[in-house]
């Protein structure tokens, strides 16, 4: 399998993540009372989602600063963007579970917001790889 083929796969892997995370969010707008039930708790989940929002995209942004700088196989950046990206949904549905534990929509859109984020970040760090291997540099 060739570095475009990986890439490919990659970014449409990307493209469903965030098509599943739009629905998502769709659902946290439905369900959401607009008004948080425990504001306290409501609060809570706000910033659990946001350190772990803030964690995902940390490590997105690390990926993305790094990439294209060594030589890596084909199954290091696929394991990396993964990694990454399941690293970035987790505070994606924290926010979710704070909209359904608390009615608050603050969390979902903390989580979602970052989780774009992130997507966004490692997908220009696959293609700062993909241009590494265009210029036939050892991946």
């Amino acid at each position: 399998m060739d570095f475009a083929t990986v890439a490919r796969r990659l970014r449409l892997l990307a493209v469903a993540f965030a098509g599943g995370a739009t629905v998502l969010a769709g659902v946290a707008a439905l369900i959401s009372t607009r008004q948080a039930a425990q504001p306290d708790l409501a609060e809570g989940a706000m910033l659990a989602t946001g350190v772990i929002g803030a964690i995902g995209t940390l490590l997105a942004l690390r990926w993305w600063s790094t990439a294209g700088e060594r030589p890596t196989s084909l199954a290091q950046v696929q394991l990396g963007f993964i990694a990454r990206i399941a690293v970035a949904e987790t505070g994606l549905f924290f926010g979710f579970v704070g909209v359904i534990i608390t009615g608050s929509l603050g969390a979902a859109l903390i989580g979602a917001g970052l989780f774009f984020l992130s997507l966004l970040v490692l997908t220009l760090g696959l293609n700062r790889i993909e241009a590494q291997a265009a210029s036939n540099q050892p991946l």
